[in-house]
């Protein structure tokens, strides 16, 4: 996500905030509710949260970071 930060930063996550942040990026979201299936998609969601750690990458507002971040995403996986 973009933010008012002067580099990039990388969060841990509450396990709260993993699962709505998962589930917030959902791709085609919308459909879930039409096919009823809103229950599974919060338990799938769930196991993400609970098998993976959940990050939030924030880089500034202005300006070209490709290798940046690349460069911070590998340095936090460590």
């Amino acid at each position: 996500m973009k933010g008012n930060v002067p580099a990039i930063t990388i969060e841990g996550l509450s396990k709260i905030e993993s699962l709505f942040l998962v589930k917030r990026h959902t791709y085609r979201k919308y459909m879930i509710k039409k096919l009823g299936r809103e229950p599974g998609h919060f338990k799938r969601c769930g196991k993400i949260v609970n098998d993976a750690e959940v990050k939030r990458v924030t880089r500034p507002t202005h300006g070209f970071f490709l290798d940046e971040l690349v460069e911070s995403v590998e340095n936090d996986l460590g």
